[in-house]
């Protein structure tokens, strides 16, 4: 438990890296790798929810809820290399950072939702009130609640 005021956040059955993390708060079944920064009464329930930032941070802003199976990752294979294999990684013993590229941070800011199994991409900025639909991808810019993403399948 890591208490803030009089709101203790809880981390239940879960990998947990954070730079921060408000109160309020309540992660289960989930994994959350790098730099990554958490506001107040954010919920993240698994299981298969993963969080990874590689290069730049991922920022989830205060009263977020993320649903089951969702995949927010900051970073791609690099891709203008002769291989997408880690090959700095696996076979030099480099940093893992060598072998990725990155658009930039992850954004969400405060009161966003983000269905089940959706997957936010690297340079994603999702605004104050959006809706982020079960099953869908996200690899721009989601403004407000009027800019929300359902998937279309």
């Amino acid at each position: 438990y890591i208490t803030d005021n009089d709101y203790p956040s809880r981390i239940v059955d879960s990998f947990v890296q954070l730079k921060s993390i408000g109160c309020g708060c309540f992660i289960e079944h989930a994994y959350i790798y790098g730099k990554n920064e958490i506001g107040n009464h954010v919920s993240i329930s698994g299981p298969g929810t993963v969080i990874h930032s590689e290069v730049h941070d991922v920022k989830i802003g205060n009263y977020v809820s993320i649903a089951p199976g969702v995949k927010i990752v900051e970073f791609n294979h690099e891709i203008n290399k002769p291989t997408t294999f880690a090959v700095n990684f696996n076979i030099y013993k480099k940093e893992f950072r060598e072998d990725v590229q990155s658009k930039g941070s992850v954004v969400i800011e405060d009161d966003v939702w983000i269905g089940s199994n959706a997957v936010i991409l690297s340079g994603v900025k999702i605004g104050r009130g959006s809706i982020i639909g079960g099953g869908s991808g996200c690899n721009k810019r989601c403004r407000t609640v009027f800019d929300s993403y359902w998937s279309t399948g």
